[in-house]
């Protein structure tokens, strides 16, 4: 089996508990507050402005110029598109931060510092392992909510760009480097990039619950004003 699908059918139970979380449920139903959409649009601009500082990295060690042309190809594909797309839709719900003031919240600042440190430390093949489980979570969420219509036309928006199937080729694409790069690793950084993609499925439950359900640092209700430090 490919490695890639190895991945994602090991953990294929958790993702489909993730898919029906409350916050992807809801907001399939047009009924999700807007104010925790905008919390979870304001974090993932964070996250996906770090996924490609990791991208950049992995393709920085490519093998070859064919290889790191690949991954850089997955920064535009993913995350340029998704990005302009986050700021159109937070211009509806509030509009973007403000980046001199934006503070990621703890759940975001630790999924971004895993993706980083995974980079820094890691084979490609655990890195491309780390980035692989949010654009699997959400192509499964679309196939699973291909038929929902919400009523708010903002939620309409954001979700047809899961159910069209937009995500299949960088699937496509983010899964045969996986492959490949599986095949040039020792089975110590398979073994470490199975454990990258498992926590990075952790962090995405997380995600969910702090878009869903709030959260906050500690110092910030304690009068302090300096944000968490890279």
């Amino acid at each position: 089996m490919p490695f890639a699908a190895e991945l994602c059918d090991g953990h294929a139970n958790l993702v489909d508990r993730l898919i029906t979380h409350p916050f992807l449920v809801e907001l399939a139903a047009g009924t999700l507050p807007h104010a925790c959409f905008r919390r979870f649009l304001e974090q993932d601009l964070y996250i996906l402005a770090e996924e490609a500082k990791v991208f950049a990295v992995t393709a920085s060690r490519a093998p070859t110029l064919a290889e790191a042309a690949r991954l850089a190809a997955l920064i535009d594909q993913l995350n340029v598109d998704e990005h302009s797309r986050h700021r159109v839709l937070l211009e509806h719900v509030g509009g973007a931060p403000d980046a001199a003031e934006f503070v990621p919240l703890p759940t975001t600042y630790a999924y971004a510092n895993h993706l980083h440190a995974r980079a820094t430390d890691g084979h490609r093949v655990t890195v491309l392992a780390a980035l692989l489980p949010c654009a699997h979570l959400y192509s499964q969420f679309g196939r699973r909510y291909v038929d929902a219509a919400p009523a708010d036309p903002i939620y309409k928006t954001w979700l047809r760009a899961y159910q069209d199937g937009n995500l299949d080729p960088y699937i496509a694409t983010h899964a045969q480097a996986l492959d490949d790069a599986a095949a040039a690793a020792g089975e110590a950084d398979r073994a470490a990039a199975r454990q990258a993609f498992a926590i990075s499925l952790h962090y995405e439950q997380g995600f969910l619950d702090m878009a869903c359900y709030g959260e906050a640092w500690r110092w910030a209700g304690d009068g302090g004003s300096d944000a968490p430090v890279g």
